[in-house]
C-alpha cells in the first residue's frame, strides 16, 4: 500500500513494467509482482478499461512464446550447460578448482520432434492408435503422423505373428524338457 493506505495505481508506468516483464518471462504473476500489482482485478480492469492494453498484454504474451521456443529449439539442437545442485538446491562447488560444478544436458530429439510437431503438426503432428491387446494389454501408441493406419496394423500383425511363434518355441521347448527332466528325476531316486 502508498501513503495514505491507498493501494498504488495501475498508471502508464506501471502498465509498462508489468508488460515488459510479461513479454519476458510470460508468467502473468510475476510480471504483477514486477509492477507492484497484488489483484488481478486491477489486470482484468485494465484489459476491459485501459484501450489497447489487451492488444499489447496479447503481443507481451506471443514475446514471451517466442523467447521459449528459440530457447526449445537451441536446447534440442545443441544441449545446454546445467548447475549441479546439491540435495537442499545449492550448487555444488569442485573441491580441486573451487568453480561451481556444471554438466552438459546433450540435445534433446524428444524436445526436436515436439517443435517439430507444434510447427508442422500436418507433417509431424501425431495419431493415437490403440489395439486390441492381442499381444500383451491393451496399449494406446503415439506415432508420427506420416505412419499411417494401414502401417500400424501391418507393423502390429509382424509383431503378434513374431509372438505367437515365440510363443510355440516356447511350449515345444517345455514339452520336450519335461520328459527328460522326469527321466532324470528317475534315474537320481532310482
Amino acid at each position: 500500500m502508498s501513503r495514505a493506505g491507498r493501494k498504488p495505481r495501475f498508471d502508464a508506468h506501471r502498465q509498462r513494467l508489468y508488460l515488459a516483464a510479461l513479454a519476458n518471462a510470460g508468467v502473468i504473476s510475476h510480471a504483477m509482482l514486477a509492477a507492484g500489482i497484488s489483484s488481478r482485478a486491477t489486470i482484468k480492469s485494465a484489459r476491459e478499461n485501459v484501450p489497447g492494453f489487451l492488444e499489447a498484454e496479447d503481443e507481451a504474451l506471443e514475446a514471451a512464446a517466442d523467447r521459449l521456443e528459440l530457447l526449445a529449439d537451441d536446447r534440442a539442437r545443441f544441449g545446454h550447460e546445467v548447475t549441479v545442485l546439491d540435495t537442499y538446491g545449492n550448487p555444488q562447488i569442485d573441491a580441486k578448482t573451487g568453480q561451481i560444478k556444471t554438466t552438459f544436458v546433450p540435445p534433446s530429439e524428444r524436445l526436436l520432434l515436439a517443435r517439430l510437431a507444434a510447427v508442422r503438426p500436418d507433417r509431424y503432428g501425431t495419431h493415437r492408435l490403440k489395439h486390441s491387446g492381442a499381444i500383451r494389454q491393451p496399449t494406446t501408441l503415439i506415432l508420427p503422423a506420416p505412419l499411417l493406419q494401414a502401417e500400424f496394423e501391418k507393423v502390429l500383425a509382424a509383431a503378434e505373428a513374431s509372438a505367437k511363434e515365440d510363443q510355440r518355441h516356447f511350449m515345444l521347448q517345455l514339452e520336450q524338457g519335461i520328459p527328460s527332466l522326469l527321466n532324470d528325476q528317475q534315474t537320481r531316486s532310482g
